[in-house]
């Protein structure tokens, strides 16, 4: 059985207080973008998919479940460690694309 994978593609301009959000094995993990990151689970919206990309690291990584790469500019790609992990549910405003 293959790893789960998610690739979220950054479009468009974000848009302050959005979110991005999905499940994994049904919890939900989340990101809204801030114009800067204070507090855990918002993303730098000045950095866009990095901001994101480090976000995720900090928030959600920390056991290294995830290998967490940023293949292009607009390109975020998380993909699960373990053979277990089953992403579901992405939920994103307009300005991103996930597959």
């Amino acid at each position: 059985m293959a790893n789960s994978k998610i690739e979220i593609t950054f479009v468009g301009i974000q848009v302050l207080n959005t979110s991005i959000s999905f499940k994994v094995n049904g919890v939900e993990l989340i990101e809204t973008f801030k114009s800067a990151r204070t507090t855990n689970f918002e993303a730098d919206l000045s950095g866009i998919s990095n901001g994101y990309r480090n976000a995720f690291i900090l928030d959600y990584n920390g056991s290294g479940d995830y290998i967490v790469t940023r293949p292009s500019s607009s390109l975020v790609v998380i993909e699960a460690v373990s053979s277990t992990v089953n992403f579901s549910d992405f939920v994103g405003n307009e300005g991103y694309n996930s597959a």
